[in-house]
């Protein structure tokens, strides 16, 4: 799907046009709704370690948890 926008006020040449594609915007949409319709169950289903692209978790929250893990580990004596 493609519309024209005017570039000009009372435009009558094809060049004083600009093509915009909506296929995108279809994208964005689908997009969209199932982000929304995973928002009540995305905490089920990633890992709580899982920090990036949720909200309410900061990715630095990945950092501590790695640093707590190789300290654990160092403690330990585990290679």
């Amino acid at each position: 799907m493609i519309t024209l926008i005017l570039k000009k006020d009372k435009a009558t040449r094809i060049n004083e046009f600009r093509p915009i594609s909506l296929i995108h915007s279809i994208a964005q949409l689908i997009t969209k709704v199932l982000s929304m319709r995973l928002a009540s169950v995305i905490d089920r289903i990633i890992s709580p370690t899982q920090t990036a692209f949720q909200r309410k978790k900061c990715i630095h929250d990945s950092y501590l948890y790695v640093r707590n893990t190789v300290r654990a580990l160092h403690r330990n004596k585990t290679p």
